[in-house]
């Protein structure tokens, strides 16, 4: 079974859908962008920026955006404008609360899954922190959704309008929060990351007019640091000046092209020229397969890590040496630098050479230095979503309900008032999740047992008889019926799910507030959606709740 994602980020009209403005990719890979409409329950019309007209049958489309932006004749005029960014500046820190020793790089975006990793192979595993500064740009002017999920904690801050975020040091956060961007305009970006204990993660992403939910790209981002020099600068390492040996308070950071250097009079404007220390962090690429040599050369201390691994460890050194680590590298690849230097009498010498495969000595070219730091590739398991990490009621057939429960029997499951749906019979019921769930607890919540899982971590077997009044309670053969306060339960089962969707459903709807429903189809009324999911029976939604539909192709 698979599924093909619809994006439908429209206003349904009174007989129809509106013309909108995004983005069509079919399943064989080709796309067209320009205006978007449904033009019948089969088929979409894409008008590109000439006028031309493709109309697609809607069983090839695996993808469709149509939420549109402030200004279509811009879009129409040509595509939308990319930035020119490199990243943000991500300043590391060894304990909570951005405190303690903090290492500074530039990271193209923020979507990294560490599970229990370091961030950084000299940061501790947990009980640390990160800040990312920076501006962010839109290519399209429009309204704009930020979600951050972060494990355990973070808090996004864009402009002056959106602030968003959490701490929970036991299961993390999943949030979203809407902005109107402008085009061209760049807007001051601030995301704090917080590590308790535990697996940690942390992703940044952006939907938008065209752009489907993603992690926000190195393009459209720009470091910032209060003092710097040419920072947005991608060639070369960034690097970070201290007034002191041991790389620690106050810095001026600034993108050297290249490593080769002779300072008589100190590495910068208002710096000693004794007593400072200097550290650089970026990528190395090769052109070439096979050994390389790199050249080291310095009048003081100096340390080398290349690819995690410290080849040069010389920060004692007093005299002008050469030291000349032997890497096999592969071409194309980029490989994670770091390096340092110490000064404490004078010593003004410092350069980074290689000797590559059948070519001479020679200074690393900036063309082969990266100031920005790629993201390495998720694990492969990265997205599968775990339903018991998520809250609401969930069917048997794989729905989920984000709605406040106001009580539940053995018969009916009721939700808050003018909420849709207003209800729905227990026996469709699989899992009722009421708090986060800590990766550490995940598999004790099965769907082979019935019963409750408590904040504690411990699972009490029992069938589910009913919530009110601020209580679960479970009848059990050996406790008889018993109460717990619903503050001090995580999540209770109470039939097994279904393997697959219902034999009826032929779309999985997304909504605004991360609902998601099977349904067999939707039809639209004066501004409603009416759904109709197996699971859950007929009911109606506001047109613009509705974030996005996947088609369920069966095998």
């Amino acid at each position: 079974m698979r599924f093909y994602r619809i994006i439908l980020i429209c206003v349904l009209l009174a007989g129809g859908l509106g013309l909108r403005a995004g983005t069509v990719r079919l399943i064989n890979g080709k796309s067209f962008t320009g205006l978007v409409r449904i033009d019948d329950e089969n088929h979409l019309i894409v008008s590109g920026a000439k006028g031309e007209k493709v109309r697609v049958p809607l069983a090839q489309v695996g993808y469709a955006s149509f939420e549109p932006p402030e200004n279509l004749g811009a879009l129409q005029a040509g595509a939308p404008l990319p930035g020119q960014g490199t990243g943000l500046l991500g300043a590391y820190y060894s304990r909570p609360s951005l405190k303690g020793r903090v290492v500074y790089r530039i990271d193209e975006t923020v979507n990294f899954n560490w599970g229990m990793d370091r961030p950084m192979f000299d940061v501790n595993r947990d009980y640390f922190s990160i800040r990312w500064l920076g501006e962010v740009e839109a290519p399209v002017s429009g309204t704009y959704t930020f979600y951050l999920n972060a494990n355990d904690g973070g808090e996004l801050t864009v402009g002056e309008e959106l602030k968003l975020g959490q701490f929970d040091e036991d299961a993390g956060f999943v949030t979203k929060g809407k902005m109107q961007l402008e085009a061209g305009k760049r807007y001051p970006l601030t995301l704090d990351f917080h590590d308790n204990y535990g697996i940690a993660h942390v992703r940044l992403e952006w939907s938008g007019p065209g752009i489907a939910k993603s992690p926000i790209p190195r393009r459209q981002l720009y470091p910032r640091l209060p003092g710097a020099e040419n920072i947005g600068a991608s060639r070369g390492l960034l690097g970070c000046y201290y007034r002191n040996r041991f790389f620690y308070g106050d810095v001026k950071a600034r993108v050297d092209p290249q490593m080769s250097f002779q300072w008589d009079k100190g590495p910068a404007k208002e710096f000693p020229a004794d007593n400072y220390s200097v550290r650089w962090m970026g990528q190395l690429r090769a052109d070439r397969d096979g050994q390389h040599r790199l050249h080291i050369v310095c009048d003081e201390g100096v340390r080398l890590w290349l690819d995690g691994q410290l080849v040069v460890n010389e920060m004692r050194n007093s005299v002008r040496q050469e030291f000349s680590p032997v890497m096999s590298l592969e071409k194309g690849r980029r490989y994670d630098v770091r390096l340092e230097m110490v000064n404490r009498a004078g010593g003004p010498l410092l350069k980074m050479e290689w000797t590559e495969p059948g070519r001479p000595r020679a200074v690393v070219p900036a063309d082969n230095l990266h100031a920005t730091m790629e993201p390495p590739p998720l694990p492969a398991n990265v997205e599968t979503a775990d339903l018991s990490r998520t809250l609401g009621v969930f069917t048997w057939g794989g729905s989920r309900i984000v709605r406040g429960i106001v009580s539940a029997d053995d018969s009916t499951v009721r939700f808050v008032e003018d909420s849709q749906p207003r209800r729905i019979s227990t026996i469709n019921v699989s899992r009722i999740v009421f708090q986060p769930i800590p990766e550490k607890f995940i598999g004790r919540l099965t769907d082979r047992r019935q019963g409750a899982l408590l904040k504690t971590g411990e699972f009490v077997e029992g069938k589910f008889h009913s919530v009110t009044d601020g209580s679960l309670r479970l009848d059990s053969v050996l406790l008889g019926r018993r109460a717990y306060g619903l503050l001090d339960v995580l999540a209770i089962q109470i039939e097994k799910p279904a393997p697959k969707p219902p034999a009826k459903a032929q779309f999985v709807a997304h909504l605004e507030d991360g609902s998601i429903f099977h349904i067999e189809g939707c039809r639209p009324d004066e501004g409603q959606l009416h759904l109709d999911d197996p699971t859950v029976g007929e009911f109606s939604i506001p047109a613009g709740e509705l974030v996005s539909l996947d088609r369920i192709e069966r095998e």
